[in-house]
C-alpha cells in the first residue's frame, strides 16, 4: 500500500497568498490484504469496523478501513483533533462530522503508515464551516485507492479508476460541448472523460443534494460555479471541488 499526495504538497499559503481551506490525502490499497487488513480493521472503533465487515469482499473492507484511518490522520495532523470522528448523515446522505466521542482516534498504524502523505489546495473563498467543529469532510474510493479531504468550507472529492469511458455513458452524462472536447483527441478520450467524471461527481458531493438524472448531469458544469483541482495518476484520477466566490 502506498500513500500518494494527490496534489503537489503546498504548505501554509496558496498560490494566491490565501490560506488554504482544505487538506487531503490518498491511500493506494492494493497491499491492504490479509494480516495488514486485519490490523487495520482492529484499529477501527467498533461501529466503523462493523460497517467495514458488512462488505463481503476484502476490497470493500479495505476501502472502508483505509478511508476512515486517513480521515483520522488528516484531522490529527492538520487540525489537532484527536477524538474519534463519527458521522451524522444529512438529508441527502452527505455525512457531517460528530466529534463528541471521548475516545481517541486510531492512528494510521504500521499497516498504513508507509502509505501516508498529504496534499493541499487553495480556494479564494474563506467560508465558515458547519457542524460541531466548523469543519467539512468528504471521502471517496475506487478499486485501487481511497481519498479523504477536510475543509473549512463545503468540499467534495472523487477518485476514479481510469478506463471508464464508453460512448453510451459519455452520451448520458456529458453535454454536446463536453462530448466534442472528449472526442477531440482520440488517444486522450478515456482520460478526458474520467477527469470530467470526477469533476461532476465531486461537484455533486460538494452540493450534497444526491444523485440526479442524465439531463441535469449534462448541465451541471455549465454555470462555472465550481473550483476544481485534479491530479492524474497512471491508474486513477482524483478531483477536489469547492465553490467559487
Amino acid at each position: 500500500m502506498s500513500f500518494r499526495g494527490i496534489f503537489p504538497s503546498q504548505q501554509g499559503e496558496g498560490c494566491h497568498g490565501a490560506k488554504q481551506p482544505w487538506r487531503g490525502g490518498a491511500l493506494t490499497i492494493g497491499q491492504l490484504r490479509g494480516p495488514r487488513l486485519q490490523a487495520a480493521l482492529a484499529a477501527l472503533p467498533e461501529w466503523r469496523r462493523a460497517e467495514a465487515l458488512a462488505y463481503k469482499f476484502e476490497s470493500g473492507q479495505a476501502q472502508s478501513a483505509a478511508a476512515y484511518l486517513l480521515l483520522c490522520h488528516l484531522l490529527r495532523e492538520h487540525y489537532g483533533i484527536t477524538e474519534q470522528p463519527r458521522f451524522i448523515i444529512g438529508e441527502h446522505g452527505k455525512p457531517e462530522l460528530d466529534l463528541t466521542s471521548p475516545l481517541p482516534a486510531p492512528p494510521l498504524g504500521e499497516s498504513c503508515s508507509a502509505c501516508s502523505s498529504s496534499f493541499s489546495g487553495h480556494s479564494p473563498k474563506g467560508g465558515a464551516g458547519r457542524g460541531p467543529v466548523g469543519l467539512f469532510f468528504n471521502l471517496s474510493h475506487c478499486t485501487e485507492a481511497v481519498a479523504a479531504v477536510v475543509a473549512e468550507e463545503p468540499v467534495g472529492v472523487d477518485i476514479e479508476m481510469r478506463g471508464r469511458y464508453t460512448p453510451s455513458l459519455a452520451e448520458y452524462v456529458c453535454s454536446p460541448a463536453e462530448l466534442r472536447e472528449i472526442e477531440a483527441v482520440p488517444e486522450e478520450r478515456d482520460l478526458r472523460f474520467t477527469t470530467l467524471w470526477t469533476q461532476k461527481e465531486s461537484a455533486l458531493k460538494l452540493l450534497g443534494t444526491g444523485l440526479t438524472d442524465g439531463e441535469e448531469l449534462k448541465r451541471l458544469l455549465a454555470t462555472d460555479r465550481f473550483l476544481f483541482e485534479t491530479q492524474v495518476f497512471p491508474h486513477f484520477v482524483c478531483t477536489v471541488a469547492t465553490h467559487k466566490v
